[in-house]
């Protein structure tokens, strides 16, 4: 019944869905088929959801999708067992035609930062002129303490999470908006600022499922900021 309605509301939002019952059925499906997505419940026969997450982990590492916990269970410990097995977040049941959209939204997103342009340039090369862009060392120790003050805040965020400090992951965010704004960092500004209105309201899951593309825009800053680094330099040495 759960999957049926699941996989009929995905269909509706436009996407394809294929299904399987059990925990050994879905580990072949993803050795032999490409998923953007696994949704994966914790109770199945034969293998469950943990188990399974684990062993997708093992095979595919890094070229594993992102697995979300569905799981009628919503306690700290639950849901820190789901991340510890390789999993990405977790949709407590029973959930909203909202909340899995919103779910399913968040994940598939996760890597477009870096397609759709972790820096907008216009702002960025403002910045640059505004810092003086010959400057080299200077701006090495700028993009430097830039990246140092985001892994801060991801730390910050994850010790929020733990103690359900929303005020701390309020604060932090706030702080590295207004940093990612003033650099052109356009995709770490956005998501800091979505958690730091998140935090305000006490949306403590929400958060959790945004956690990796958070920290795939500081990936996708970080590699951007050391692309733009090496064009300054070869532009000091022509």
């Amino acid at each position: 019944m759960n999957q049926q309605v699941a996989s009929r509301m995905l269909r509706k939002f436009g996407h394809e869905v294929d299904i399987y019952s059990s925990g050994f059925e879905a580990i072949e499906a993803i050795r032999t088929k490409q998923f953007d997505l696994v949704l994966m419940d914790m109770m199945m026969p034969e293998m469950d959801g943990i188990t399974a997450s684990r062993e997708i982990r093992r095979q595919l590492g890094k070229a594993c999708p992102p697995i979300i916990a569905l799981t009628a269970y919503s306690n700290a410990e639950d849901e820190r067992r789901c991340l510890d097995a390789g999993m990405d977040g977790f949709l407590s049941k029973p959930f909203t035609i909202e909340q899995l959209r919103s779910c399913v939204d968040a994940f598939l997103e996760r890597d477009t930062a870096e397609e759709t342009g972790a820096l907008n340039l216009p702002l960025f090369q403002t910045f640059l002129k505004s810092m003086g862009e010959d400057d080299l060392d200077f701006l090495q120790e700028l993009f430097a303490d830039f990246l140092t003050e985001a892994n801060r805040v991801r730390t910050e965020i994850h010790a929020g999470i733990d103690s359900q400090d929303m005020v701390m992951i309020s604060r932090a965010c706030h702080s590295l908006k207004g940093s990612a704004a003033i650099l052109g960092a356009r995709s770490l500004q956005s998501i800091s600022g979505e958690f730091e209105r998140l935090a305000s309201h006490g949306k403590l899951n929400d958060i959790l499922l945004r956690m990796s593309h958070f920290e795939g825009c500081i990936n996708a800053i970080r590699a951007a900021l050391d692309e733009q680094l090496k064009k300054l330099i070869l532009k000091s040495q022509s």
